[in-house]
């Protein structure tokens, strides 16, 4: 696959595919963790069925504000 170098893209890929059950956990878990990894900390999650995309995120920045928020203490 070749892009334009001046141009900026978004690229997204399937991590997988599965439907969520008690002894798929594991997989879930794997999943999320190989999806927020190869995202750089960003990702997106469709639920079959569904029309909305929801977008997880571990940098602590609302998407809809721009607002970025302080890691949490304890």
């Amino acid at each position: 696959m070749q892009v334009d170098r001046y141009k900026i893209h978004d690229i997204e890929l399937v991590v997988d595919r599965l439907q969520v059950t008690d002894d798929l956990k594991a997989r879930l878990s794997q999943s999320v963790q190989q999806g927020l990894k190869l995202g750089k900390d960003l990702m997106f999650v469709l639920v079959n069925g569904e029309a909305t995309i929801t977008q997880y995120s571990k940098m602590l920045m609302c998407e809809d504000t721009g607002i970025s928020y302080e890691e949490p203490s304890l």
